[in-house]
């Protein structure tokens, strides 16, 4: 019993962090107003991943592959990649502790071919978008 109480304590954490990047305006501010896909959608898209990207599942969800499908094909630009990779950084910064040698595993994992950088606390986002995401 302990540990499914510990489970939801974690789980309950994780939402509470999703949350406060949603709603929070500190989440708009270092992103373009004009973002091909608003912080908001992206982090929701994104959330299936957590569990596989703090190493509790061995491979991303169905729902993780496809939310991450659905925002790299409405990312166009240069511009756009660096918003995501901006949105995508402060949510994970919300999340606690995970593998950011995992995001780049994701695309792969899920059968695609385009590439998604490592994005750790310290990412220059302009930077890491020019290997991929």
């Amino acid at each position: 019993m302990a540990g499914a109480s510990s489970t939801f304590q974690v789980m309950a954490a994780i939402m509470v962090a999703i949350v406060v990047v949603i709603s929070s305006s500190e989440a708009q501010d270092h992103v373009s107003p004009k973002a091909a896909v608003p912080c908001k959608r992206l982090t929701l898209a994104i959330t299936p991943c957590r569990r596989y990207l703090m190493g509790s599942e061995a491979k991303p969800s169905r729902l993780c592959c496809h939310g991450v499908k659905n925002i790299n094909e409405e990312l166009q630009s240069k511009e756009d990649r660096i918003d995501a990779c901006k949105c995508m950084k402060q949510a994970l910064s919300l999340v606690g502790t995970y593998d950011p040698n995992r995001i780049p595993m994701i695309p792969k994992h899920c059968g695609y071919s385009f590439a998604l950088p490592a994005i750790r606390k310290n990412t220059d986002c302009s930077r890491a978008v020019e290997g991929g995401f």
